[in-house]
Parts: C-alpha cells; sequence; structure tokens
C-alpha cells in the first residue's frame, strides 16, 4: 500500500540521518534505504547516510504526483483495476444531493459500473444551481433526484 507523507513535517533546511527520516514519516529505516536505492538524494556516500530535508520533500512530492491521474469528464477511478476507466453508459445515473457547495453549487454523485471488471463506480462533484435545475425543470426538488442517462 502507498502511503501519502506529512510532507510539511520536513524542514527544508536540516540533514536528516536515515534513522530520524524513518522517525520522522513513521516508517521502518528499511523503507527509507528503499527510498535512498530508488533516488533519494543522500549528502556523501559515507556512514552515517544524510539526506538534505528538500531533497527529501522532492523526492516524496514527485512520487505522489506521479501516484495521481487526471480523468476526463466521462471517465470514474476504478478501484479494483487500479486505472481511470469509462462506465457503462445504459448503467449511469447522477444524482443531486441536493447539499450546497459553496455560494452557488449543489453536491452530485455520478455512478455507471467499470467497463472491464463490472464493479460500481462513483464520482463526486458540483454542479452550477442553474445547471442542476436546467435537468430537473421547473417546480422539481433538488433533494436525492436521480437522473439516468439523461433522464429524471
Amino acid at each position: 500500500m502507498v502511503k501519502k507523507y506529512n510532507i510539511h513535517r520536513i524542514s527544508k533546511r536540516k540533514s536528516y540521518s536515515v534513522k530520524e527520516t524513518a522517525e520522522l514519516l513513521s516508517v521502518h529505516t528499511r523503507t527509507v534505504h528503499l527510498w535512498l536505492s530508488k533516488g533519494l538524494e543522500m549528502i556523501e556516500r559515507s556512514f552515517p547516510y544524510l539526506i538534505y530535508g528538500e531533497a527529501l520533500a522532492d523526492f516524496l512530492k514527485a512520487r505522489q504526483i506521479k501516484r495521481k491521474s487526471k480523468l476526463a469528464d466521462d471517465e470514474f477511478y476504478c478501484m479494483s483495476c487500479h486505472k481511470p476507466r469509462k462506465g457503462i453508459l445504459a448503467k449511469a445515473q447522477t444524482i443531486v444531493t441536493g447539499k450546497k457547495i459553496g455560494i452557488d453549487k449543489i453536491s452530485i454523485i455520478r455512478q455507471s459500473q467499470c467497463e472491464v471488471c463490472g464493479c460500481k463506480l462513483n464520482r463526486f462533484g458540483a454542479k452550477y444551481a442553474t445547471d442542476v435545475v436546467g435537468l430537473l425543470g421547473t417546480g422539481s426538488t433538488l433533494a436525492n433526484a436521480v437522473i439516468k442517462n439523461g433522464e429524471i
């Protein structure tokens, strides 16, 4: 399992030993040694190994950025496949929760089924209230409305 580390705890102007780095990020010392073998820069190849705080923060940021995937408007992130996937259009639906986000947006949940493995997909988002009312029609309530394939 890939962990998200709190990079703000790292002082960029300080150097850390392997043990200090492990304690700071709550990982095992072997994990820090693995990072060193994967490209984390150290000050010199002498014992004890010292790591610049700035190099550590940059290394962890690069790992986190590499894990992210940008989704297109019609894509979901499948937790089984671990990849962005398109949903089956016939099973797609949009649920309007009616909860406000900010001043003029309303929370929505888009649901579908993965084309590859068939597992349930969810994508959370927000739409402007005027767009949602346009989908629902006049006189409809926004709370828990379900829109299937563009129809209510």
